[in-house]
């Protein structure tokens, strides 16, 4: 991919493709986290990509009605978003501006 390409100029749209400057995990599964809690204040870390500090303090009796219990947690990731300047807001819009489906790792397209 190309670190900037425009396309259907004069088509009724344009399409901009960009180079990620860095990568990103697609993989939702990559984000996923199930475990099992067995003792109150057993600290449990999720591994998180963004956020390795990321961590479960078990509470039997708030989750677990006093027994071990199974949990599940989504971690934070990142979604691409396309904006634009907008000059007479004097700031980034998002109007009229959307990630084209299929972005990848390495590249997303706005459309």
């Amino acid at each position: 991919v190309q670190p900037l390409a425009v396309s259907g100029l004069g088509a009724g749209g344009v399409r901009v493709t960009l180079a990620a400057t860095h990568k990103f995990n697609t993989s939702f599964d990559a984000f996923e986290r199930a475990f099992k809690c067995k003792a109150d204040g057993e600290v449990v870390g999720l591994n998180c990509p963004l956020d390795p500090s990321a961590a479960h303090t078990c509470d039997l009796a708030a989750h677990g009605s006093g027994s071990p219990y199974f949990a599940s947690y989504t971690c934070p990731m990142v979604v691409p978003t396309c904006l634009f300047w907008d000059p007479s807001a004097d700031g980034f819009s998002s109007e009229g501006c959307q990630v084209v489906e299929g972005y990848t790792a390495g590249s997303v397209t706005c459309a």
